[in-house]
């Protein structure tokens, strides 16, 4: 009965430790661009690490191991892909973006190019689809609990994690990388490492033997699967090409504004590819374990399979690895969606007046406060994983990343026009998944990008002003 309790007890060690170092390392910035993004005095490879750790958000291991055992080699090659091409794009976007530096944030950057309203529509779509991330790490962190501690009725440490969150906003430390989650980051690579040779060890095969017979008889890792009936290659390719551009949100791009100039924002994204890589490597070498070790499980039951008969400590491990880094993703998107509220919305609203800069802060962790239990609530309602990831693809694909594209390429429309294509995309991605997703299964969300920019391209030139024409005197003309 003892050994029941060692994981509540590495759990709850772990949320107050948390919160002593929260209270440790708070810095009070002196500027509202400290508060953003800090001094831009960052080396590369804190850069590097800061995004690494923004892409490795906890329901991505949980997802990529539900898909690889669901799907088997077309989504590794997903993955693959995926790691790395959305952080090279942004590498080479960032070579046009010097215009931009000295911006805070990807909606501020819009309302220099195209005005108030397009900055206004940007901002709230991107709020929401920081509340759909964080409502990810919410059920993420019922999950670790619901397995790890079964015993323990979830909603104890929820309300647990929730207070940590507050905590955090309350506090109002500097948005910077600390020891902790350094820590964190380490003990989340880790876990893949530790359950595989845990899923060896209990089935009493070695993992060369686990992924020989893997690839002797488990189909869905042959080439032949890209040919299977189950497989939908349209609704595969919509989905990596939304993940192609899912990096160009406000959270990362607000790490480009932390670098010192454009030239050192390409060199972060650059190698930032390179390691999601390898990162992603690992998360998938457990997938396809998970997939040999038990290649007829239900998608339901993958992680019940993984932790049963596990040692307490190595439950209570696992537990703490996924609820470090769900804490720490859902503060940075909170942080981020704050910021764009107090920042972007409340100044777009008042015009040049502005609000002074202790009213700013207050007003940013009140938004994070409320944005969290708006989150809370949209994670109890919706629990399936990838239905929440393409919901995160639908919140700002079709309306925020057309638009910020033509402004670092250098295109100058107008602010009708801008909202001429908005307006089209959010048409467009609600009449897709009203009557499109629910027959073919696609996802809606990169078509309809297509559709804005092209709505923006053809509002600028259909509804360009003709130019006046000049009269000319005959005489002078001919004089």
């Amino acid at each position: 009965m003892t050994s029941l309790y060692i994981p509540l007890l590495m759990v709850v060690t772990f949320l107050l430790l948390e919160w002593l170092f929260i209270s440790y390392f708070s810095i009070t910035p002196t500027t509202f661009r400290d508060y953003v993004v800090s001094t831009k005095r960052h080396d590369t490879p804190l850069l590097v690490y800061i995004i690494l750790f923004t892409f490795l958000e906890s329901g991505l291991i949980v997802r990529t191991i539900q898909q690889v055992h669901n799907l088997g080699l077309p989504w590794i090659i997903f993955e693959f892909l995926s790691s790395c091409m959305p952080f090279w794009i942004i590498s080479c976007l960032a070579l046009r973006m010097a215009p931009f530096m000295d911006n805070l944030s990807m909606s501020e950057t819009i309302g220099s190019m195209y005005g108030r309203y397009p900055m206004l529509i940007i901002s709230l779509s991107n709020i929401c689809c920081s509340i759909v991330v964080i409502a990810i790490q919410m059920n993420i962190i019922s999950l670790a609990i619901s397995i790890c501690l079964d015993w323990v009725h979830p909603n104890i440490i929820t309300f647990l994690t929730i207070l940590l969150l507050a905590s955090y906003t309350v506090v109002g430390r500097m948005r910077v990388f600390s020891l902790t989650n350094i820590a964190q980051l380490a003990a989340f690579l880790i876990t893949p490492l530790i359950l595989s040779c845990w899923i060896s060890m209990r089935i009493d095969q070695s993992l060369l033997e686990l992924f020989r017979r893997l690839f002797t008889s488990q189909e869905k890792i042959h080439f032949s699967s890209l040919c299977h009936s189950d497989f939908n290659p349209p609704a595969i390719l919509s989905l990596f090409l939304a993940n192609l551009v899912s990096c160009i949100q406000p959270l990362i791009i607000q790490k480009v504004y932390m670098s010192s100039d454009h030239f050192q924002a390409r060199t972060v994204f650059f190698y930032t590819g390179i390691f999601g890589v390898i990162i992603k490597f690992f998360i998938l070498l457990f997938g396809v374990i998970v997939l040999a070790a038990a290649p007829q499980l239900p998608l339901t039951e993958i992680w019940s399979y993984i932790l049963t008969d596990m040692p307490p400590a190595l439950k209570g491990f696992v537990a703490i690895s996924l609820l470090a880094v769900a804490i720490s993703v859902a503060d940075i998107y909170l942080n981020t969606a704050s910021v764009m509220f107090s920042h972007d919305i409340i100044e777009g609203l008042m015009g040049q007046k502005g609000i002074l800069y202790r009213y700013q802060i207050r007003l940013a962790k009140l938004t994070a406060l409320l944005m969290g239990l708006v989150a809370i609530l949209l994670s109890s309602y919706c629990d399936d994983l990838m239905e929440l990831c393409k919901l995160y693809f639908d919140c700002f694909i079709p309306v925020a990343t057309a638009p910020f594209i033509l402004a670092v390429l250098g295109f100058r429309g107008t602010s009708r026009t801008i909202l001429i294509g908005m307006v089209t995309g959010i048409l467009a991605i609600w009449s897709w998944n009203k009557w499109i997703e629910p027959i073919t299964t696609i996802n809606g969300a990169f078509p309809s990008m297509v559709a804005n920019c092209l709505a923006i391209v053809a509002a600028h030139y259909l509804c360009a002003r003709p130019k006046k024409q000049v009269k000319v005197d005959p005489e002078r003309q001919t004089n």
